[in-house]
């Protein structure tokens, strides 16, 4: 018979309190280390993240929350979209305080509750992680093409939003952490709207000068026109006419006559393009930003393919691709 193994000290443990409180314990003989993780825990954890119980010398302690790992749950795409879109809150969090989770692996991911099309998934990220990325934005598409791999080896159709999956899962091109989560927040609305368990937003007719004051208008591009700012002339000289673009259920007039705009899948983000074949400029608008100039395409007539990464410019001498920067 083989000698029993003695447990690694160093490995997260599950440790019962005398008070019965079940906790998470991690031996760390490095002081300076030790220091590390209690004052990042103590600054970032909780709200998605392992909340600190104790920091005494020599080891930390955290909550342990009753929950499944990604890697053992495997999520379908109707089940995925919310989980991976409360994974990519937390790292946004950690990304508005100027710090990062730096190492985040699917191991680490584990979901708290019901992953049922349409329900609030909430998830406990373990910190620090199994993965060896370092960057986070990296790291959630690591995630996302380790589930789309799952899926392909067993026979799993990701459905109507399988270009938005693979975007996602493109880790030669991470998405930015505020585009993944809006993607992944749309997709599950979707599926909740499908499932019963959410209404359509109607189109609304809401009037352009209102829409100004109340979101930007789409990063008002409303206003634009030769020279100066396009965001601050919108704001001041909404346009009486021109095309119009429904996004998140608001119908919205862009730009000025002769003006051709299109709007980006709903998994990108409620955004448009608007293209002015006057002269060929081309502008990004998203709601709640202002708008980005993209670039002067002389000859452009009409918007071809789009999709969360770039646009397809056509005119009489052919077509060019202008990317959307991050």
């Amino acid at each position: 018979m083989p000698a029993p193994t003695t447990p690694d000290p160093t490995r997260p443990h599950l440790r019962r309190r005398t008070d019965g409180t079940l906790v998470v314990r991690r031996s760390i003989d490095d002081p300076d280390e030790h220091r590390r993780r209690a004052r990042w825990l103590e600054r970032h954890g909780g709200d998605g993240l392992e909340t600190l119980l104790d920091a005494s010398p020599g080891r930390l302690e955290t909550r342990h929350e009753p929950a499944v790992a990604l890697t053992a749950a495997v999520p379908g795409p109707d089940e995925a979209a919310p989980i991976l879109a409360a994974v990519a809150s937390v790292l946004c969090r950690l990304r508005d305080a100027s710090t990062r989770h730096g190492g985040l692996g699917p191991d680490d991911v584990l979901i708290l509750g019901s992953a049922e099309p349409g329900r609030s998934t909430d998830v406990v990220l373990r910190w620090p992680g199994s993965g060896t990325v370092e960057d986070d934005e990296l790291a959630l598409a690591t995630i996302v093409a380790w589930l789309h791999r799952r899926w392909t080896r067993d026979g799993i159709d990701p459905g109507p939003h399988t270009a938005a999956w693979s975007s996602l899962a493109d880790t030669d091109r991470p998405r930015p952490l505020h585009r993944a989560l809006a993607m992944l927040e749309r997709m599950d609305d979707a599926e909740r709207t499908a499932a019963g368990g959410g209404v359509p937003i109607p189109i609304g007719g809401l009037a352009v000068g209102a829409a100004v004051a109340a979101i930007g208008l789409v990063g008002a591009i409303a206003g634009v026109r030769s020279g100066g700012d396009p965001a601050e002339a919108a704001r001041h000289d909404p346009p009486a006419s021109g095309p119009t673009v429904d996004l998140e259920g608001l119908r919205y007039r862009l730009g000025r006559p002769g003006d051709v705009v299109a709007p980006l899948p709903p998994w990108c983000g409620p955004a448009a393009v608007l293209l002015r074949p006057a002269d060929g400029r081309v502008w990004l608008a998203e709601v709640e930003r202002d708008p980005v100039a993209l670039a002067d395409v002389p000859g452009a007539a009409t918007i071809g393919a789009i999709d969360c990464d770039g646009v397809e410019l056509r005119g009489a001498a052919g077509s060019v691709r202008v990317g959307f920067s991050s």
